[in-house]
């Protein structure tokens, strides 16, 4: 059902808002021309999709904030394109944020303009500095869409426990990065319930590094690593 469809893509994108651009000002100083490339692997190590982040203009507003206009793609094993984002993230007084409905405009969901879709986000907002032990904010969104004399579908997305765990060298194909491991449970409601443990490594002057995700039984469940770093 092309709602369902929606729905996934949404999901996608909510997934890459949060665990590739959802970094601290200090720790992701991006910068025109910045690219990061990210490998999406299944519980098995298999390569599932790719992701890649450019940022392509920075600029500032009356408010004095730093406006970084990015562009994410995201394709499949064999570099099909599944899907194509154009959006903006800001900086300002330490702290960094972005519209999550950003994504459901009509400008990103073009191939669904007969449909209706409502977005409802919290802002994804950060501290400047990070320490073992703190906590995060929470991040909540609810998705609906409707197809005209279809069925509505709505899905409801929360993460929450976000804390800082530890601080820990880590290995990817990019290199080797100190990180803060971040901690965090994600559950997905959309008519059935979906719940993660997510570890996500984040490291200064770079961003994500890598995330891994499991079930409620501690088995991985997928992994996304940094393949390819421009600054």
């Amino acid at each position: 059902m092309k709602s369902l469809k929606v729905i996934c893509v949404i999901i996608i994108a909510f997934t890459m808002v949060n665990t590739v651009e959802a970094q601290y000002c200090n720790f992701y100083p991006m910068s025109k021309g910045m690219v990061l490339g990210y490998q999406n692997l299944d519980s098995k190590g298999k390569l599932t999709s790719k992701t890649k982040t450019t940022c392509f203009d920075v600029s500032t507003d009356h408010s004095g904030a730093t406006i970084y206009k990015v562009t994410t793609v995201n394709t499949n094993a064999k570099d099909l394109d599944l899907s194509t984002r154009n959006y903006e993230m800001k900086c300002k007084d330490g702290k960094f944020s972005m519209d999550l409905a950003s994504f459901a405009s009509p400008d990103a969901m073009q191939e669904f303009q007969n449909m209706t879709i409502n977005f409802d986000a919290n802002n994804q907002v950060y501290p400047e500095v990070l320490s073992a032990g703190q906590a995060l904010p929470d991040i909540n969104a609810t998705i609906s869409t409707a197809a005209e004399g279809g069925t509505a579908n709505t899905l409801a997305v929360t993460i929450t426990n976000r804390k800082v765990v530890d601080i820990e060298k880590i290995t990817v194909p990019a290199g080797e990065f100190d990180c803060y491991k971040i901690s965090y449970s994600m559950e997905l409601k959309s008519g059935s319930e979906k719940s993660f443990i997510v570890n996500e490594f984040i490291s200064v002057g770079v961003g994500r590094i890598k995330i891994d995700s499991y079930d409620k039984k501690g088995n991985l469940v997928s992994s996304s690593v940094l393949v390819e770093l421009k600054k």
